[in-house]
């Protein structure tokens, strides 16, 4: 099945959690039950192994979710700063993905965005940030709509740039997965 590497949510943890160093985000944090990233050499080794899908799931505060499937999905080494792209995209969340295609991943200490300004530090997350973004799902938790613009846990093709998203879920498979089948007798 899929391997979870990143849940947002509101269970009680620090708004700004996400808001790392790059060794941090490097080796995973927080609580796999609640709000986690699985770590970028993990993610790394996982797209790695073989060709792999990524599944996004987004819900609301008003209860509409949305998702969008990357396949091809691959996490570049970290000499190569975990740089992050893939081959094709599906479903109905938009493809905000699609400005960080080709990026490497930027944190609050390690700035390799395409920006003039930092923007870990200015949008408070770690992330494939090209210049700036159009998906920050380990931006700051806020509920709902936010007067702090793009800072949130955002979707843009979705809900914009000042919609903080109730959950998100990013997990991993490969892409030639086939569920076991019970065949009756």
């Amino acid at each position: 099945g899929w391997t979870l590497i990143q849940r947002r949510g509101d269970f009680g943890e620090n708004s700004d959690l996400f808001y790392q160093p790059w060794d941090i985000y490097k080796a995973g944090f927080g609580n796999l039950s609640k709000e986690f990233w699985l770590g970028n050499e993990h993610i790394f080794a996982l797209s790695n192994q073989k060709k792999s899908v990524l599944r996004i799931d987004l819900k609301d505060f008003e209860g509409h979710s949305r998702y969008a499937e990357y396949s091809g999905f691959v996490v570049r080494s970290e000499v190569e700063l975990f740089q992050m792209t893939y081959t094709t995209y599906k479903g109905d969340a938009g493809d905000s993905l699609d400005h960080h295609k080709g990026v490497p991943f930027s944190t609050k200490d390690m700035d390799n965005d395409n920006h003039k300004t930092h923007c870990s530090q200015r949008y408070k997350g770690g992330w494939w940030y090209n210049a700036c973004h159009h998906a920050n799902l380990n931006g700051v938790y806020f509920r709902g709509n936010t007067t702090e613009h793009a800072t949130g846990v955002s979707w843009f093709h979705w809900k914009g740039h000042d919609y903080s998203l109730k959950t998100t879920e990013m997990k991993l498979r490969p892409l030639d997965f086939a569920p076991d089948i019970e065949i009756p007798k």
